[in-house]
């Protein structure tokens, strides 16, 4: 099995192995990713027999370096004869050409898909011969993640969490390719490889219906397709084009995993819930308000808090793969349009990671002298970051969370320095 580790994170992985296992003998697994996932996802790849096969990208290179290793990968096991046919774990199309070559010279491809997600790549890649694996990835299912709670969403656009019960449905819902060409009738897709969630997020709320979970993945999909099949011959109202769906992720939840089930349902929880909004001329100010990088305080300048949105990972990497990526030389203007574009588009999930704790910065600061406590208040923790980056020349920047994500690269990369060795004299 050939694995795109840059799309495809752990949380898939073991499922996707079992997918091919069902299916024949599982010989191989590869993992082909930029050297920095390769390493930080080392010790699970052990643990799961998988071998890494770092893959680095090169400036001004317009294709996917891991996509090129993976087709020639593919090519060489069935050329020297060690396996009959290959899984991939991928989400790009072009790999139905591999599958039609594969095809061609007698060989066979398996392609693993997550459930909810390439309704149209999964048609391709039947029509090329290539058999389909659905799979539920561990952040999708309530049952495999652990999670004991989920997100409701209300007919108001606002949401709460409760309690998972065991009345709600596990495993895979056996109709999301129905479900998608129905979504897609009503435009609430644009693309059949579109996420479903927003969609029917966006359905729900259009048609005024709800409460409807979107919160494990698994269970909208079964809540949609209650819906559906208990009122087939109802005219639903097609997607107005206006709406934008937000799920917030933190990226530092607070107190013990096990209250929750899992780090992904502390993450959810701590985002604060799900909401749904209109386009406006204010939309993206209000979503960045309300995932905590704009406030009218400490954090009041729109370009430095699209900057801190867009250098976190979860974001950086949305923006990237829809082609919507704000560089910094941009003028605040251009940045907002950009990222109101991908608020509205539905080819992300919605999903989007909320501003970094401040804790690893009071705690050095607390512990170098530089504050007194770690429950300072947060404008003087303010003045102190100023007085710390005009100390160590770094630049003088002019909201909160702008001046935590500098300070706390910075003490990074000092503690880093630090624990490497001394060169040694000759």
């Amino acid at each position: 099995m050939l694995i795109d580790g840059d799309a495809h994170g752990p949380p898939v992985w073991k499922p996707a192995q079992e997918a091919v296992s069902q299916r024949g003998e599982l010989v191989h697994s590869y993992v082909f990713a930029p050297p920095h996932i390769c390493l930080k996802h080392s010790s699970t790849m052990k643990a799961l027999g998988i071998t890494s096969i770092p893959v680095s990208r090169k400036i001004g290179g317009a294709k996917d370096p891991a996509d090129i290793a993976i087709g020639i990968e593919a090519g060489r096991l069935v050329s020297c004869g060690r396996v009959d046919a290959v899984a991939v774990l991928t989400s790009d199309v072009d790999f139905v050409y591999v599958a039609q070559r594969l095809h061609a010279w007698g060989h066979g491809m398996l392609a693993v898909l997550p459930e909810g997600k390439g309704i149209g790549l999964a048609q391709a890649f039947e029509e090329a011969h290539a058999e389909i694996a659905w799979i539920t990835p561990a952040s999708s299912s309530n049952r495999v993640a652990g999670a004991k709670m989920k997100a409701v969403l209300h007919a108001d656009g606002e949401s709460h969490f409760e309690q998972i019960s065991e009345n709600d449905p596990s495993g895979l819902c056996a109709n999301v390719p129905q479900l998608a060409s129905k979504l897609h009738h009503l435009n609430f897709l644009n693309s059949m490889d579109d996420p479903l969630v927003p969609a029917i997020a966006k359905f729900f709320h259009t048609n005024r219906l709800g409460p409807v979970t979107v919160w494990p993945d698994a269970l909208a999909y079964f809540e949609m397709d209650t819906v559906f099949q208990s009122a087939r011959r109802t005219r639903w109202q097609k997607n107005p084009g206006n709406l934008a769906f937000v799920l917030p992720v933190s990226i530092s939840p607070k107190g013990s995993f096990s209250q929750l089930g899992s780090k992904k349902c502390a993450q959810m929880v701590a985002g604060g819930g799900p909401f749904i909004l209109k386009s406006s001329s204010a939309m993206v100010s209000q979503i960045l308000s309300r995932l905590q990088f704009l406030d009218s305080n400490l954090n009041y300048n729109m370009g430095e808090a699209i900057d801190v949105f867009v250098g976190l990972t979860l974001n950086h990497r949305n923006l990237r793969s829809i082609g919507l990526l704000p560089s910094k030389s941009l003028d605040t203007y251009s940045k907002q349009a950009l990222l109101h574009t991908a608020f509205m588009s539905g080819r992300v999930r919605g999903d989007w990671n909320t501003p970094p704790s401040d804790k690893s910065v009071r705690e050095a600061f607390v512990s170098r002298g530089i504050t007194q406590a770690h429950n300072s208040s947060d404008d003087l923790i303010m003045q102190a970051m100023k007085d710390y980056a005009c100390k160590h020349r770094l630049p003088v920047l002019q909201t909160y969370n702008a001046m935590v994500a500098q300070i706390a690269r910075h003490l990074d990369s000092e503690e880093g320095a630090g624990r490497r060795p001394s060169p040694t004299k000759g």
